[in-house]
């Protein structure tokens, strides 16, 4: 699936951030998914300067979306750091499994200069997942005879067969444990026979 992007102007991310060449592009998918993109040219601006992007970005951005019926694009900031270099392990474990404001991705060796192409192919690796081949996934899922050879089971018939009141102030708690000595009896009268 080819994802859409839209670049955005935010006159925060130039006025505090312009020497990291700053981008928001915005994704549509569900709903809107917002891109961050910084490029940085070591490992130390990237130390020095990832807090005050990811605060300012959940004060000048994320904070303005209110009410539920924005729930999806304020929980759906994405902030790619784009270093030139390569970056530390701890450092980049420290940033990324930060959780406040968005999820924080750390690409290293990034070209000088990016284009749309390659931001694209960075976001539908990171943010979408479009790497993955779904119709490769679907012939590992169970065919239609195994859910019919489980659903043929003896166990799987006392459970769909039992009707049994679970919750509340009066569950069948005795029939809730005689189910459970049925299967296990069922469980035991297998293993013997193997």
């Amino acid at each position: 699936m080819k994802t859409s992007l839209i670049t955005e102007n935010h006159a925060f991310l130039n006025n505090l951030f312009s020497q990291f060449s700053p981008v928001l592009l915005k994704v549509e998918f569900v709903g809107d998914i917002s891109v961050f993109a910084f490029t940085f040219d070591n490992e130390s601006d990237l130390s020095d300067n990832w807090k005050k992007i990811t605060s300012s970005v959940a004060a000048c951005y994320q904070s303005a979306f209110e009410g539920e019926q924005n729930d999806f694009e304020r929980w759906n900031i994405y902030i790619l750091f784009l270093v030139k270099t390569p970056v530390g392990s701890q450092l980049k474990y420290r940033i990324e499994s930060d959780k406040f404001s968005s999820r924080k991705i750390i690409h290293e060796n990034a070209t000088t200069k990016l284009s749309m192409d390659d931001l694209q192919a960075l976001i539908d690796k990171y943010v979408i997942d479009n790497d993955i081949d779904i119709a490769e996934q679907s012939t590992s899922l169970p065919s239609k005879n195994a859910y019919d050879k489980a659903n043929e089971s003896k166990i799987y018939r006392l459970i769909d067969n039992c009707r049994l009141k679970t919750a509340g102030p009066t569950n069948d708690s005795e029939a809730i444990e005689d189910i459970y000595q049925q299967i296990l009896k069922e469980i035991n009268d297998e293993i013997q026979k193997s």
